[in-house]
């Protein structure tokens, strides 16, 4: 295997025999440097030279085919070796591993501090610790702690792995649940494929699909399942006031569940705009956002499971439920929130719920103190003194200047006359770059484009304009504003 790779222009950096499969994996470096994996042209012209030479005499043949042949680049290793990777790692728990004894001990755990010419430094519960460098063995991140839920999840890892079919011995198939390989027809039809028994709808947590059905009708079945847990979650999250922070694709989990939440938070004053993600700069993830993103990600879950599911099947089935089942379970929850138990008119207790998020928003009030407030109207208490528990927590005139302020720079541009023409260039002649200032899609109609541009300006202008308003306001004034606003809105709600 080594020679072959070396052919290649790569190196050999683990080889190891699992049970019935050998797993090669390959690195750009010499194996004493940080792995790093090569691009997709040179990983394919290494499996190929591999497997001839496995398979180059009758006898090696014959046993390679009792074994599956994994090649694979290297993942994120536990190991830190570069600079980098020390930096990156700052503050974070370490396992320091010694040749010998340093202070009788072996190994060493902490938070890294820093690594410099002569000593790794840790943070020893408010201890500094020193390691001489001459003696480190190995730097390791700590293996993960296993929580409740994890067994749950570590099934379902085991029934969705899906791998590169190219990087196994079954080349052109595709590697099932089981470990088989579902090898395409040599000239037939592409989706004359054999699936094996052992399926999604086995899965415990999944919708079990009558066996009868075909590959594709159950897989729609499964995926009509994930649209519909994915929408009733983020309603969920609408109605607590809750912001995931990084809803990218693989943060999401098909079970409907909510799952590396690193940079999450909830929202206290109201603020359909809230970020919670400190590096999210555009405001992609942002709360009113999330609803949108979830089903973005849900169309390219789609995308990564065509051809199995066509997305002629999925995206229709997308369009048809998520956002029905989105509006329905949020519109619920939180009438039910309101305390309409007993339904009088669906369309006015849905404009008193919006015009509730209106005078929140305007006004910053707390999220979770005016729900808890609000739960007092229903047991008769004084209307005054709802008022006052609301009110005292709205945000002061200076927050609501700064929540502008941090709006308006979400949109950076502004649109000067001479400006247009730049923008009007970039458009025609370097797309690529006009994304980059625009921190999104580059458009394709110039007009348009401007169009869009100059919109987002006004709106940081006006955001900028009503920052410079609210810090005019006294606090009895803006104390006045929220108690005339809230008190209008209480006296319907107490009709109610």
């Amino acid at each position: 295997v080594e020679a072959s790779l070396r052919q290649c222009g790569v190196y050999l950096y683990d080889l190891s025999w699992v049970n019935d499969r050998i797993e090669v994996i390959v690195s750009t470096h010499p194996p004493q440097h940080a792995p790093e994996g090569p691009d997709s042209e040179v990983l394919e012209q290494a499996i190929r030279a591999v497997r001839e030479q496995l398979w180059a005499s009758p006898q090696m043949e014959a046993m390679m085919e009792k074994y599956e042949l994994s090649i694979a680049t290297p993942g994120a290793s536990d190991v830190l070796r570069t600079d980098k990777e020390f930096v990156a790692w700052k503050g974070f728990p370490v396992v320091v591993t010694t040749t010998q004894p340093h202070k009788k001990k072996t190994k060493f755990e902490g938070n890294l501090v820093r690594r410099d010419d002569e000593f790794v430094h840790l943070n020893l519960k408010g201890r500094p610790i020193k390691v001489p460098r001459e003696l480190v063995a190995e730097v390791s991140l700590p293996p993960p702690k296993y929580e409740k839920g994890d067994s749950e999840m570590g099934k379902l890892k085991k029934k969705w792995s899906w791998r590169n079919a190219g990087a196994n011995a079954g080349e052109g198939g595709i590697v099932e649940s089981d470990g088989t390989v579902a090898e395409d027809t040599a000239g037939g039809d592409p989706w004359d494929i054999e699936y094996p028994e052992a399926d999604w709808g086995e899965d415990d947590h999944l919708p079990a699909t009558p066996k009868g059905d075909s590959a594709v009708a159950r897989y729609a079945a499964v995926y009509r399942e994930i649209v519909l847990r994915t929408a009733r979650l983020v309603a969920q999250w609408q109605c607590l006031g809750f912001c995931h922070g990084v809803l990218n694709t693989d943060n999401m989990s098909i079970l409907g569940i909510t799952i590396d939440y690193g940079p999450f938070g909830f929202m206290e004053a109201y603020d359909p705009d809230h970020i919670c993600n400190g590096s999210d700069d555009a405001g992609r993830y942002r709360y009113s956002a999330q609803p949108e993103i979830c089903k973005w990600n849900l169309r390219k879950l789609a995308e990564a499971l065509d051809p199995t599911l066509p997305q002629t099947v999925s995206l229709p089935i997308l369009e048809a439920e998520y956002d029905g089942t989105f509006r329905r379970e949020y519109e619920d929850r939180m009438l039910q929130k309101l305390g309409f138990l007993a339904p009088i008119s669906r369309e006015e207790d849905l404009e008193m719920l919006q015009d509730l998020l209106s005078v929140m928003e305007s006004t910053g009030a707390d999220w979770t103190d005016t729900f808890r407030a609000l739960a007092r109207v229903g047991r008769g208490d004084d209307l005054d003194l709802v008022e006052k528990q609301i009110v005292d927590n709205c945000c002061s005139a200076e927050a609501m200047a700064k929540r502008f302020e941090r709006k308006a720079d979400v949109y950076p541009l502004n649109l000067f006359p001479e400006n247009a023409q730049k923008f009007a260039d970039l458009a025609r002649e370097d797309p690529e770059e006009l994304s980059d200032i625009l921190q999104g899609p580059a458009f394709s109609d110039t007009e348009t484009g401007l169009q869009e541009v100059a919109a987002k300006s006004a709106l940081a202008e006006t955001l900028r304009q009503q920052a410079a308003t609210m810090r005019q306001l006294s606090p009895a004034d803006k104390r006045s504003s929220d108690q005339a606003q809230w008190g209008a809105w209480l006296e319907g709600y107490q009709a109610r």
